[in-house]
């Protein structure tokens, strides 16, 4: 729907609008000025805090997790390590990749 004031209500917010008139298309988002909006104070810093906990925790659990497959897969005879295809000396790139994933 067009605003039938629409090119009042411009003249009025700008002066030097005055005495021409508003393209058809234009009318319709004239009436609404939008103006940018600022974050509420802190919030960038509280966003920034956040994610750099959660990339800490995340890679905390990465390393315990390898920890944890290589303390396993070490409690393995060679026989058993063989039989899914590791060495002993490939333990821990092993344990690393299956962390990171």
């Amino acid at each position: 729907m067009i605003n039938p004031w629409a090119n009042e209500i411009r003249a009025a917010r700008e002066p030097e609008f005055a005495g021409r008139a508003l393209p058809e298309s234009t009318k319709e988002m004239s009436v609404y000025q939008t103006t940018p909006r600022s974050l509420p104070l802190g919030t960038l810093t509280t966003h920034r805090v956040v994610s750099a906990v959660e990339h800490v925790v995340t890679r905390l659990t990465a390393w315990n997790r390898a920890r944890q497959t290589e303390a396993a897969l070490r409690d393995l005879s060679d026989a058993q390590l063989s039989d899914i295809g590791l060495r002993r000396g490939e333990i821990t790139d092993f344990a690393d990749s299956l962390a990171r994933r």
